[in-house]
C-alpha cells in the first residue's frame, strides 16, 4: 500500500481537506470556551473523522486502480468526494488567482529596525538554537510606495501608518508598545489605520484606555476589531478606543473632500463574529 502513488495521493487530499476544515471551521470559538480549547478540541474531531474512514478504506482496497473498480460503491463514492472535493478547492482558488485578483503596482522604500531597550528580553530564548528565534521584541518599520490605478492625482502621496495584531498580553505590555506608539507617531501620516486584534482575553480591556491617546492626523486614527477582540470582548475594545478619540469603523465609510475629488475610508467588520 504504501508503494502505491494513489497512497500518497489520498493522504495529501486528506491534508488538504485537514486544513481547509480546521481553518473555516477549528479557529472560531463558541459558547465561551477558550481559543485553545477550542482548537484543540475541533482538531481532535477533525482527525478522527478523517482517520476513523481512512483505516476503514484500507482495509478494502490497497490504492491500485484496478482493486478500486472492485470495491463496494460507498467506499467508491466516499474516495471520488475526497478528491472532487479537493480539485474544487483548487479550482475554486485558481479562477481567484486568475481572474478576480488583481495586481497592484508596489514597491519598498525602507526597512528600519526599531530599537528597543535590552529590558525586553524574548520567551523561549532557546529556540534560536534550534532555528526559531523568538522575534516579539525585534519590531521593524517597513514603508511602501503603492501605486493603484485611477489613483486621483488629488490624493497623490497620501499616507497612512498601519498598526496590527498587537495583542496586549503579558509579554506584550504598556510599556514595550509605548515605544511602538510613539515611533509610530513620529511618522506623522495622512491617517492612522489600528487593524484589530488588540487583545486576546476580556481582563486586558482596561489596559487599551489611554494607549492611543493623542494620537492625531489630518484625516483621522481609525480602527478595526479583529476575531480575538470579539471572542474576549468587542464592545469593551470599541468603547476604549473610542473614549481615546478612535473613530471605530464597523461596516462604515468616512469620506474626505479634497478639490472636488472624494476619498472614502472604509472598515469591513469581521468576516466571522461582525454585523
Amino acid at each position: 500500500m504504501f508503494n502505491h502513488f494513489l497512497f500518497w495521493v489520498y493522504l495529501i487530499f486528506q491534508f488538504q481537506i485537514f486544513i481547509y476544515l480546521t481553518n473555516r471551521i477549528g479557529f472560531r470559538p463558541r459558547w465561551r470556551v477558550t481559543e485553545t480549547l477550542w482548537t484543540m478540541v475541533w482538531t481532535v474531531i477533525t482527525l478522527v473523522v478523517q482517520i476513523i474512514p481512512s483505516v476503514l478504506l484500507s482495509h478494502q482496497w490497497d490504492f491500485t486502480y484496478p482493486a478500486w473498480q472492485n470495491l463496494p460503491l460507498g467506499w467508491k463514492f466516499f474516495s471520488l468526494a475526497t478528491g472532487m472535493s479537493v480539485i474544487a478547492y483548487w479550482l475554486e482558488f485558481s479562477f481567484w488567482v486568475t481572474f478576480l485578483k488583481k495586481p497592484v503596482e508596489s514597491r519598498m522604500l525602507k526597512q528600519v529596525d526599531l530599537k528597543i531597550p535590552p529590558r525586553f528580553k524574548a520567551p523561549l530564548p532557546f529556540l534560536k538554537y534550534v532555528g526559531f528565534e523568538n522575534q516579539i521584541y525585534q519590531p521593524e518599520i517597513t514603508e511602501y510606495e503603492v501605486k493603484l490605478p485611477s489613483w486621483p492625482k488629488e490624493f497623490s502621496g497620501l499616507s497612512l501608518v498601519q498598526i496590527s495584531d498587537i495583542h496586549y498580553g503579558k509579554y506584550i505590555n504598556l510599556d514595550y508598545l509605548g515605544i511602538l506608539v510613539e515611533a509610530a507617531r513620529k511618522l506623522k501620516p495622512d491617517f492612522f489605520a489600528l487593524t484589530g486584534d488588540f487583545i486576546s482575553f476580556q481582563k486586558h480591556v482596561p489596559a487599551l484606555q489611554g494607549l492611543f491617546k493623542g494620537m492625531k492626523a489630518p484625516l483621522g486614527v481609525y480602527a478595526l476589531l479583529g476575531n480575538h477582540d470579539f471572542w474576549s470582548d468587542g464592545e469593551g475594545v470599541r468603547k476604549a478606543l473610542e473614549k481615546d478619540g478612535i473613530k471605530v469603523l464597523r461596516n462604515q465609510a468616512i469620506y474626505h473632500k479634497r478639490k472636488g475629488r472624494t476619498l472614502a475610508i472604509m472598515g469591513v467588520d469581521d468576516l466571522w463574529e461582525g454585523i
